[in-house]
């Protein structure tokens, strides 16, 4: 197909061009998306693993080691005695102080 008009023309008309700014957009966010859930499923699969095996106090350094990334976390409650707890998913952690962080499941 031809398209008519300027030379350096790009779209055959307004709505293709609106279509192609659309759908491109809207890729980059399903990738933005894609990347920030690998990340929480990361985190997620981390926290289940150390829970199951009885874990309640974890050194952060092992954490970040194993690459859990404390950026990420689907929730965050404070509590009555003002402390933070962050969830990923259905497994929480409350950071105790610079080097624990302690595992919590409802």
């Amino acid at each position: 197909m031809k398209i008519k008009g300027r030379p350096d023309k790009k779209f055959c008309s307004d709505q293709c061009r609106s279509r192609y700014n659309y759908t491109y957009k809207m890729s980059e966010a399903k990738d933005s998306f894609d990347n920030i859930d690998k990340i929480l499923r990361n985190n997620r699969a981390i926290l289940s693993m150390l829970y199951s095996k009885g874990k309640k106090r974890v050194n952060k350094n092992f954490l970040i080691a194993k690459g859990f990334d404390f950026e990420y976390y689907t929730n965050i409650r404070l509590t009555e005695m003002q402390n933070l707890y962050f969830s990923c998913y259905d497994i929480g952690y409350s950071i105790i102080n610079d080097l624990e962080v302690l595992l919590i499941k409802p």
